[in-house]
């Protein structure tokens, strides 16, 4: 995403001037790129707090779940849905400002960096290592609140707003990570987690039908997204035979 803002935008040309046709371009693909970052939030979310009992038992055993290691996974899977969100709107603020807005930029970290030190400091203290894992969230999340900003005044003048056109996944999408979160849970509560390797396989094929699941709605639905992503992947994939 950060090379398509690069690419369509002048980095050292202000909003206003830059072309229509191109501003509209990348609101366009920013709508998809932070929809495309909350679907995999979601997913990991929801199948991430569902299956954190099995697959740190598979990776070490009943010593990780008896330390706190399942409540310290889904927060993090938490983490990964603020991240997801983060990472598509800051793709857009690094690809598409000057010189000098970039500079000003790096001075805010210095704040977002006290923030999340400061933050870290009183979290641990009451929650352990989830309290690390809620200052790296409140870091987050003041970074997305600085880049929305940035991203409402960039495209103010063309009167457009990426933030709320066709942002969120659509309906149908929602309600699949609804019915797969309810099936996942489900089998963990019938499979997990102390009757047997065969008992996990299941649990773990039941996830993987869920997420089939949902791959199909979003294919369906999200036309826009998978279009993109798939045109993307494929000029990707051809440079990279071609050299």
């Amino acid at each position: 995403a950060y090379v398509y803002y690069a690419h369509v935008l002048t980095r050292e040309r202000s909003n206003t001037d830059q072309s229509q046709s191109s501003v509209q371009s990348a609101g366009r693909v920013l709508s998809i790129m932070i929809k495309f970052g909350i679907i995999i939030g979601l997913g990991a979310l929801i199948f991430g707090f569902s299956y954190s009992p099995v697959l740190l038992r598979f990776y070490g055993g009943d010593l990780l779940i008896d330390g706190g290691g399942i409540s310290i996974l889904r927060w993090y899977c938490i983490y990964i849905l603020i991240i997801a969100i983060n990472g598509a709107t800051e793709a857009f603020v690094f690809g598409s400002m000057t010189e000098q807005e970039v500079n000003k930029y790096n001075v805010n970290m210095m704040v977002f960096s006290a923030i999340f030190l400061f933050s870290a400091l009183f979290f641990t203290q009451l929650f352990g290592v989830v309290g690390f894992i809620l200052a790296n969230s409140i870091n987050m999340i003041a970074r997305i609140v600085y880049s929305s900003r940035y991203i409402k005044s960039y495209f103010a003048p063309w009167k457009t707003n990426p933030l709320i056109d066709n942002l969120f996944p659509r309906k149908p999408v929602f309600f699949a990570f609804l019915v797969a979160f309810c099936i996942t849970r489900l089998s963990c509560w019938m499979f997990c987690c102390d009757f047997g390797f065969i008992y996990d396989l299941i649990n773990l094929f039941i996830g993987a039908i869920s997420g089939l699941f949902i791959i199909i709605v979003v294919w369906f639905t999200e036309s826009a997204l998978v279009k993109f992503i798939s045109d993307h992947h494929l000029k990707t994939s051809f440079k990279f035979k071609k050299q």
